[in-house]
C-alpha cells in the first residue's frame, strides 16, 4: 500500500492501458524483450489487444483507436498511458488531482 496523504490512499495498481501507436512493436517489448506472460489475446478481431501479466496487475496493449473507443466505453488516445488504481478516499483524490490540474 502507498500512503498519499492523510484523506486518500492508494492501495494498489489494478492493470495499466497502453495505447502505442504501433502495437506490434509494443506488444513485442512487453512480451519479448521484458518476458512478460499473455494472459488474454483479442488480437484475432482485426485489431491488436492484449493483456500481460505483471505480477498482481495486467498490462493492456491495445492497438487500433476506433475500436479501443468501442471496447472500453470511452475515448483513448494513441500514445498515452491510463492507469487503474484501487484507492480509499475516492473523492480526496479526485480533488487533490483536480488541485495540482491533473484531472
Amino acid at each position: 500500500m502507498m500512503k498519499m496523504s492523510k484523506s486518500f490512499e492508494i492501495i494498489g495498481i489494478q492493470s495499466l492501458l497502453v495505447c502505442p501507436r504501433d502495437w506490434d512493436t509494443s506488444i513485442r517489448f512487453w512480451r519479448d524483450t521484458l518476458g512478460l506472460e499473455v494472459a488474454a489475446d483479442w488480437s484475432d478481431d482485426g485489431h491488436g489487444a492484449a493483456a500481460l501479466r505483471f505480477g498482481d496487475a495486467h498490462v493492456i496493449v491495445a492497438g487500433e483507436e476506433e475500436q479501443r473507443n468501442k471496447d472500453f466505453g470511452f475515448p483513448v488516445e494513441s500514445g498515452k498511458l491510463y492507469m487503474y488504481v484501487q484507492v480509499e478516499g475516492l473523492d480526496a483524490l479526485a480533488a487533490n488531482l483536480r488541485s495540482k490540474n491533473n484531472l
